[in-house]
């Protein structure tokens, strides 16, 4: 009998592992079970950007010739997996054969229970959320937006390109200040006060008013901010439900060790933002929702996949982390870990710096670059150099 992978999902990961267990040498079927209406489905990182200033339609992803060629597709939703018989059903209720599982089924929205029964709340994760808000977006003159991360301060960046009065809201006292610590916050939420976004950042909301509709939110310090539209954008929920009484370990996430290799398993690995990498959070394990890592990730699990179905070891993941953002002209990089000690260093050019990031002994551990990708690629051989990449 052909020996089988099953992929679920079709997104940015799942795409990668099936080009990564073609390039491992699998020659035996890739079925990939994904539903969204398009095939392969439409890159995200120009949904809450040039999709949305209608500067360039929605893409979809590209897979290297001859692989996409090759796989079979269901358009459907996994539902249940049978580590037993080594199964997962679908919604439709087909159920297929693996001998190799990659769950790549990623993350939806984080929702905000208590504004479900507005109608003017938009949520952005794939192009049918696009093309909705894009729309309302052309009716709306005030905006709030709920979520001061990446992709909050991306859409602010564009709702006021399009010169939306815009309002940022979130209970932490800064802009990225996961993704990029202190220095770099500070400094990004500089742009967006320069460039006219209203910030009311570590002043959470403790009401919404409206019928139907939300009229405005007041903050826990009684400010009151008017909106036609609010964005929502606090995060994302991995996609593991279909996962529960599998026998897999879930914490926020599918809990894969360094190979990718899902624990209690030897059979399923993940990829992309479903995983926790490295173990329970308890345990030091995180989950990163950034196109690179997906990318990266589903590359690696399917070359890992391909090396087990023939008997090999798999390699572990050791990839330094690094995400890209474009707001307003600033072209973002972050490469590597941020600390509390940084150095911020001018380029050549009034809008262009560095921002690098250092351990307690002074090497350096990460890199925030700014128009400054020359630089960028400098820091990062010096970073790399540390911390060798699989």
């Amino acid at each position: 009998m052909t020996s089988r992978i099953v992929i679920a999902g079709g997104s940015l990961a799942g795409a990668r592992a099936a080009e990564g267990a073609r390039d491992g040498g699998f020659e035996g079927d890739i079925v990939m079970v994904e539903p969204a209406g398009t095939l392969p489905v439409i890159d995200r990182p120009q949904l809450s950007k040039s999709f949305l200033l209608e500067t360039s339609p929605a893409k979809p992803l590209s897979m290297r010739p001859g692989v996409a060629e090759g796989l079979s597709w269901r358009r459907n939703r996994a539902s249940q997996l049978d580590l037993a018989t080594q199964t997962i059903e679908l919604e439709d209720g087909e159920r297929l054969r693996f001998d190799g599982l990659i769950v790549a089924t990623g993350a939806q929205p984080r929702l905000i229970p208590e504004l479900e029964r507005f109608s003017n709340v938009a949520y952005l994760r794939d192009d049918a959320d696009a093309t909705e808000l894009r729309a309302a977006l052309g009716r709306a003159r005030s905006i709030a937006i709920i979520g001061g991360g990446v992709l909050g301060c991306e859409l602010a960046a564009t709702c006021r390109t399009l010169n939306k009065q815009v309002a940022v809201v979130d209970s932490i006292d800064g802009l990225m200040l996961r993704s990029l610590g202190p220095a770099g916050s500070e400094l990004l939420r500089g742009l967006h006060a320069r460039k006219g976004v209203s910030l009311h950042l570590g002043n959470p909301v403790a009401h919404y008013h409206g019928q139907g509709r939300v009229s405005a939110l007041e903050l826990t310090d009684g400010t009151h901010i008017e909106a036609d539209l609010v964005i929502v954008a606090v995060g994302a929920v991995p996609c593991t439900g279909w996962l529960s009484g599998a026998g897999l370990t879930l914490d926020d996430g599918l809990v894969c060790h360094d190979t990718l290799v899902a624990a209690g398993t030897d059979v399923v690995l993940g990829a992309g933002d479903v995983v926790r990498f490295g173990g329970t959070r308890a345990a030091g394990g995180v989950r990163v929702e950034h196109w690179t890592n997906a990318s990266q990730q589903g590359q690696r699990a399917g070359r890992n996949l391909a090396a087990l179905l023939r008997g090999d070891s798999a390699a572990p993941f050791h990839e330094v982390p690094y995400f890209w953002s474009d707001q307003f002209e600033w072209k973002i990089k972050m490469f590597g870990q941020w600390s509390e000690n940084s150095v911020r260093q001018p380029e050549s050019t009034t809008d262009a710096f560095v921002v690098t990031y250092h351990a307690l002994d002074g090497h350096p551990i990460g890199v925030m670059a700014v128009n400054a990708s020359s630089s960028l690629l400098r820091w990062r051989s010096v970073i790399t150099a540390a911390h060798p990449a699989s």
